[in-house]
């Protein structure tokens, strides 16, 4: 695809959200909920979709099964105008989950434990698509595949690097007990972490955000953001700490929240928006989804999450 402004690459999944149930209990009984809805997800995924919402040209690489939910992924994909030439499909089925709602918001996720998310490598990648011209390279997440070992992410991100790229990575707390040191050639390479706090503390055994700041750089990490929810975001970038509190004014959902920030950061870096505009507009975009059930769907538009700002942020509040 030319023209290519970022790069998305990691776990694509298929959502089942049910919604609006009581009391429930595995017994063979029929329960009955409110509404049942499909959505597509993963962090890679939902970064790609927000991302192009916001105007740019992006190549989603991920991996799916040859299943129903893949061709849910990619009908999800073409209208949200992301080519499906990255989208590999592997022998495992798509990663799928079910996440029941109660009517007061709690949440039962019954996940899937060999999914396609857990068979993605680096080679399922085309590491053509590295070129000049890429602004900026996404992983999310670390830690989603214990194939996407660190000669992979080494590989990749080594390539971005090369080529020009910004290159960025969330994280997932893994499964296999791995630590900072089992990707520790990878990390050189990264230019932002963007972690949860509760994946900042698992990974650093830190909890002081200026503790665990210090543990990612030690790595060579250039700069750490951690996603902090209710109290907001910390940054150590370029040299400098700053600390924002949540933007968010009403909370339905944080599914996806951390996935849209990222985005919304990303969107800012190509923008050559400066590290605290850039920090505003990902916490807006944050605020935004965290209103809406479900991972994605909630931000629209690079307009939608400038009237936000202009509507719900005040000088006083950064």
């Amino acid at each position: 695809m030319g023209g290519t402004e970022i790069i998305c690459l990691g776990i694509s999944a298929l959502d089942i959200l049910v919604r609006g149930i009581g009391d429930f209990r595995l017994d063979g009984q029929t329960v009955f909920s409110r509404d049942i809805e499909l959505i597509p997800g993963g962090d890679a995924l939902n970064e790609a979709v927000t991302l192009s919402r916001l105007g740019h040209k992006v190549r989603l690489l991920t991996l799916t099964g040859a299943d129903f939910q893949r061709d849910v992924i990619l009908k999800y994909c073409s209208e949200n105008g992301l080519a499906a030439d990255g989208i590999q499909c592997g022998s495992f089925p798509t990663s799928t989950s079910i996440a029941m709602i109660t009517e007061n918001g709690e949440r039962t996720i019954i996940g899937q434990e060999n999914g396609s998310a857990r068979e993605f490598s680096a080679s399922d990648i085309d590491m053509s698509v590295f070129q000049p011209g890429v602004k900026a390279v996404s992983i999310g997440s670390l830690f989603c595949s214990e194939r996407l070992d660190d000669k992979g992410l080494t590989a990749i991100l080594e390539k971005a690097h090369n080529c020009g790229a910004v290159t960025v990575a969330d994280f997932v707390m893994d499964l296999k007990e791995w630590s900072l040191d089992s990707i520790a050639g990878a990390l050189k390479y990264l230019d932002y972490a963007i972690p949860s706090y509760e994946e900042a503390v698992y990974y650093t055994k830190m909890q002081e955000p200026s503790r665990i700041s210090a543990v990612f750089k030690s790595y060579g990490v250039k700069n750490v953001i951690i996603k902090m929810g209710a109290d907001g975001i910390y940054a150590d970038i370029e040299g400098r700490e700053l600390q924002l509190p949540s933007l968010a004014k009403k909370v339905i959902d944080t599914t996806g929240a951390g996935d849209s920030f990222t985005a919304g950061f990303i969107s800012g870096l190509v923008q050559n928006l400066n590290a605290k505009e850039g920090l505003i507009f990902a916490s807006a975009a944050a605020a935004i989804t965290v209103q809406k059930v479900g991972a994605s769907g909630a931000v629209n538009s690079r307009e939608q999450i400038r009237q936000y700002m202009e509507e719900e942020v005040w000088d006083e509040t950064i």
